[in-house]
């Protein structure tokens, strides 16, 4: 979000006045202590003429990241994964003729 806010030359205490909520939330999200909600993502829309889905998609793609850091290797260690199945390439004949 820092990235995306840094050309506009704005300051966090603008950005939260002109989208009504706290600055410190703001603070927060920058500081990853806090997470892009569906309701600060149409905020965000509407005032830098984008698509709330950008927003989402900038948490959602951080939530992965974070899941592959820390979760990864737990989760290979409990899952087996599904073996595609074999797949038979001889017909045959459902009727007899």
């Amino acid at each position: 979000m820092e990235e995306f806010i840094k050309p506009y030359k704005i300051t966090l205490s603008k950005l939260a006045k002109n989208i009504n909520i706290a600055e410190g939330y703001i603070k927060e999200i920058i500081a990853e202590k806090r997470n892009i909600t569906p309701s600060l993502s149409l905020r965000l829309a509407f005032y830098f003429n984008t698509s709330p889905d950008f927003w989402m998609n900038l948490q959602q793609h951080y939530d992965l990241e974070i899941a592959k850091t820390y979760e990864a290797e737990k989760i290979k260690k409990e899952i087996q994964p599904l073996l595609k199945p074999q797949t038979n390439h001889s017909h045959k004949r459902l009727y007899n003729n």
